[in-house]
């Protein structure tokens, strides 16, 4: 059963997710814009990047540990979910 994700990329510096290496599950999102992350501090940051789930498909949202770890860098909602019909 095959089940595409639509993607739409809403602005000239989006980037389409990918994945780092051949074996990832996940797919890494990318800031649209440069941005400073304050200290302490709630950042909303757009990826520039809409996407359409197919009926019966969730999209998770999840820190990535390598940032998380290093810098210090999470989601206040992790994970964040995405229902097919948001």
């Amino acid at each position: 059963m095959s089940k595409n994700i639509e993607i739409k990329l809403l602005d000239s510096s989006a980037v389409i997710p990918q994945k780092q290496h051949e074996n990832d599950i996940g797919y890494d999102l990318s800031s649209s814009k440069e941005i400073s992350l304050p200290s302490k501090e709630v950042t909303l940051v757009s990826t520039g990047v809409a996407i359409s789930l197919p009926i019966g498909i969730a999209g998770f949202i999840l820190p990535r540990s390598g940032l998380a770890s290093k810098h210090l860098i999470t989601l206040i909602n992790a994970p964040g979910l995405i229902d097919p019909g948001y």
